[in-house]
């Protein structure tokens, strides 16, 4: 509470007026439909507040009030490659369900159907991979600020490939510049 509220409530009561309900104000009554709000929301949750405000027709500041009113917060979802219609989560089963069954074959004949696969991957590594950190300073400075790392840095390529149990072979690939 301010201080200048705190003052206009002590005039009050010592005036002798003890009523804790407001006066009545003029102008248009703050009446806000929040299934007006919902069923957009339900329809897209990745609109923002000024696409709500153009599909109700309410003020942005009531838009982005309100929201929080109902209990509405933004969150970022998490990004996945792709979805998978159930038909692919079906085939995908049925392949595992073989390869599980020819594994489990091999294993009761003595062999490992697993040691016959080899696998490899690439990526790109930077020579400095510096990682922003957060510094503590007192309220009042600024941190001392960081150049920002070069957009074309130098890297290599490590490949790799590995069986099921070791890493086979690894190698730094340089990047190819043409000069």
């Amino acid at each position: 509470m301010t201080q200048r509220t705190a003052q206009k409530w002590l005039k009050k009561f010592r005036s002798g007026n003890f009523n804790l309900e407001g006066a009545s104000r003029s102008g248009r009554p703050s009446a806000f439909d929040e299934d007006a709000l919902n069923e957009p929301i339900q329809e897209d949750p990745r609109q923002s507040t000024r696409e709500l405000e153009q599909a109700i027709r309410y003020d942005h500041a009531t838009v982005a009030r309100n929201l929080q009113k109902i209990g509405k917060v933004q969150k970022l979802s998490a990004w996945i490659p792709h979805s998978l219609k159930d038909s692919h989560k079906s085939q995908r089963v049925s392949i595992l369900v073989s390869l599980l069954s020819r594994h489990q074959v091999a294993t009761e004949q003595h062999r490992s159907f697993l040691s016959c696969v080899i696998t490899g991957d690439e990526r790109w590594c930077l020579y400095v991979n510096k990682k922003q950190k957060k510094a503590w300073v007192s309220p009042t400075k600024q941190p001392k600020p960081r150049v920002k790392a070069e957009v074309h840095q130098t890297k290599v390529l490590l490949s790799v490939w590995w069986d099921q149990s070791i890493v086979i072979h690894h190698e730094l690939l340089p990047e190819k510049r043409d000069n």
